[in-house]
């Protein structure tokens, strides 16, 4: 063998053991606290089950989406819960959704982050799990 399709080699070695690394935090059964924002945006691209109290939320006057921030009542800080208008006739209960402040829930599917915030955008209603307060 020669010496360049040895090197080719070592370093094909090199590429793949690093992008091992790289997909290894992606654990099973991943669960967070919305609190903690920081580490929430490390694991942008990991599903994970995300929990909290829920803050605020808001549907803009054009009605294109619905956000439920959760763990912190600044919005900035807050991580946020995304639905599109496209998915809201699966969801029966957006209509008010100023009620559920104050209630725990937990989100699963996929992080990503906008804007420097993390947010998992929800497309059916079982990714959610809603305890409302009594």
């Amino acid at each position: 063998m020669t010496l360049p399709k040895i090197l080719a080699i070592v370093m094909m070695m090199t590429i793949l053991s690093s992008c091992d690394s790289i997909f290894t935090h992606c654990s099973a059964n991943l669960s967070l606290e919305a609190t903690n924002i920081n580490k929430i945006k490390e694991y942008e691209g990991c599903e994970a089950t995300v929990s909290g109290v829920i803050t605020s939320t808001h549907i803009p006057a054009d009605g294109k989406v619905a956000f439920i921030n959760v763990g912190n009542s600044d919005y900035r800080k807050a991580f946020t819960i995304v639905i599109f208008r496209a998915d809201f006739p699966k969801f029966n209960s957006l209509d008010n959704l100023e009620e559920y402040e104050g209630d725990f829930i937990q989100v699963h599917g996929t992080i990503s982050v906008y804007r420097n915030r993390p947010q998992i955008i929800v497309n059916e209603p079982e990714q959610i799990t809603l305890e409302v307060k009594l």
